[in-house]
């Protein structure tokens, strides 16, 4: 199970929460192992919520529309629990019905709760927790439905979940490290096997049909994230891989992930087609300067701010003295970016069992866009690599 209960119990304790409400596609995931494709691919549209009671004699349940109730039987979900509401017809043979088949039977033929909020509010009160201290993340739950639920239950303490879902996936368990782990793998595999394929005239797309080919066998799924650019187009910092073709002495910049059993990855590599010129060189060895000793720098209990700072003021004095950034890294889990965020202002500190993305990216258009993130997981005594490629600029 990769949702960390315990962490959860103690935040729910501390901040007198009996109940969590999950309501977005990946905070429903992380809490109950469910997903439905729906769910992810229009979110706000399709309703789902994970009840999450704090007293563990109260069970944890799923409130689905009819339509996807096939997911809490056929998937990854261990909450088994079920509200449904709305009409999807199923037909059913009793001939010739295997086990699952018969769970999800069941599930169809409990009472239509009519709407989303109809259904939470049952569960709720099945659970005694219609008089209780609810935090319903707000980002997921329609504000008509989260209207309706205030109204019906007048007596409950509703209060915003969002944070406190970000700090419970904050520190990952040993299953969420495991995940994330396979998707930087992966993810190195792919960019590996996009750079055979380089030469001058090869197609950018080329390298992205080659780099999906390979996530896909390693048991990844490939996302949109991923951004490979070359020559002038690296320097868009979203750069999706186009028609483009690569030419001698240009750099290639991949950024970005996939997802792996849920998982997301976010590194980032710079290889050049032949020399790429001094300027490259000198530039990427500062930005290389400034992510390796902000990673040298983590362990629990340092500022985040002062991570930032680290790195910035390293890339500064190695090479590129009018470097600017927002952030040089970001947490990473079910998301692409989870807390924490290691930026100017954050007053967060670093915790055990974080896994954060450390990146130094440079964009100058006309120019090239240069860039180093790595992933590691906090340990006690420092930052543990999940990546393995080298830090090295990549000569093909």
């Amino acid at each position: 199970m990769v949702f960390n209960e315990a962490r959860a119990r103690k935040i729910m304790a501390d901040q007198s929460i009996d109940a969590l409400v999950a309501t977005s596609p990946d905070n429903v995931t992380y809490a109950s192992g469910y997903w439905a494709m729906s769910h992810w691919a229009r979110p706000g549209g399709p309703q789902v919520y994970a009840v999450i009671p704090a007293d563990g004699g109260a069970s944890p349940c799923l409130i689905a529309g009819s339509g996807n109730l096939d997911h809490v039987v056929d998937g990854e979900s261990w909450v088994t629990e079920a509200y449904r509401y709305g009409f999807f017809a199923t037909k059913t043979d009793g001939d010739a019905l295997s086990d699952l088949d018969r769970r999800y039977a069941a599930l169809l033929k409990a009472p239509d709760h009519g709407d989303a909020a109809s259904a939470l509010v049952a569960a709720l009160r099945d659970r005694k927790l219609d008089r209780a201290r609810l935090a319903i993340e707000e980002t997921g739950i329609q504000p008509a439905l989260l209207e309706k639920v205030r109204q019906e239950l007048p007596h409950a303490d509703i209060v915003p979940g969002g944070r406190v879902f970000r700090a419970i996936r904050t520190i990952k368990t040993s299953e969420e490290i495991e995940r994330l782990r396979g998707a930087v793998r992966a993810t190195e595999h792919g960019i590996v096997a996009a750079l055979r394929l380089a030469k001058p005239g090869v197609a950018e797309r080329d390298l992205m049909a080659e780099f999906d080919r390979t996530v896909i066998t390693e048991g990844g799924v490939p996302v949109s994230s991923m951004c490979i650019g070359s020559g002038p187009r690296s320097a868009l910092s979203n750069c999706q891989a186009g028609d483009r073709r690569l030419v001698a002495g240009e750099v290639i910049r991949f950024d970005g992930g996939v997802r792996y059993r849920w998982y997301r990855s976010d590194i980032a590599r710079i290889a050049a087609l032949g020399d790429p010129g001094d300027r490259v060189k000198r530039y990427y060895g500062a930005l290389r300067a400034g992510a390796e000793r902000a990673i040298e720098a983590i362990r629990p209990g340092v500022r985040c701010a002062d991570v930032f700072r680290i790195a910035m003021d390293t890339v500064k004095k190695e090479g590129i003295a009018h470097f600017e950034r927002s952030h040089t890294g970001h947490g990473i889990g079910i998301n692409n970016y989870d807390a924490p965020d290691l930026a100017p202002k954050s007053d967060e500190l670093i915790e055990e069992n974080t896994v954060l993305c450390v990146e130094t990216p440079y964009y100058e258009l006309g120019f090239a866009g240069l860039q180093l993130e790595n992933t590691v997981v906090v340990r006690a005594h420092g930052a543990e690599p999940l990546t393995s490629l080298g830090n090295e600029l990549r000569i093909v």
